[in-house]
């Protein structure tokens, strides 16, 4: 069961690749709930880790690009939050490829703080700190 489900209300910016970018994460989410609900966990935390840090490259070089351009007021605040996420799941990675293997238990407790880390992540941020530009880029055409 999904844990998230896209509301354009409540959740859509109004700014077509940013809303995509938000979309995507919410996949892999919903992707991670997913598996704890199935018990698949173990199977699939490697891989939601590689897609985490391979969307964070992606999403977060858009939103600053931007910022830079538009010259947004918070972007050292912003850009902040990006580089703590960052390192956060680059310290989960290296935590997975150096002690905790696809088998252990201790995945599934990691899998269970990872989706609570998640879901906080996209209530403060995307539905909370993002909002900060949303005005910025639309009076700047996107």
């Amino acid at each position: 069961m999904d844990i998230i489900i896209w509301n354009v209300d409540k959740m859509g910016m109004g700014i077509k690749i940013i809303d995509e970018q938000h979309k995507n994460l919410i996949s892999i989410i919903n992707d991670l709930a997913n598996a704890i609900e199935k018990k698949e966990q173990k199977d699939v935390l490697f891989e939601i880790v590689d897609r985490l840090i391979e969307y964070t490259k992606y999403h977060f070089q858009t939103e600053e690009e931007y910022f830079d351009s538009f010259d947004f007021d918070d972007k050292s605040l912003h850009k902040s939050e990006h580089k703590y996420f960052i390192e956060h799941f680059k310290g989960i990675k290296k935590g997975l490829e150096k002690g905790i293997k696809k088998g252990d238990k201790s995945v599934i407790k990691l899998s269970e703080d990872i989706l609570m880390y998640l879901v906080d992540w996209f209530i403060t941020h995307i539905t909370g700190s993002d909002r900060d530009y949303m005005d910025l880029f639309k009076k700047n055409g996107l």
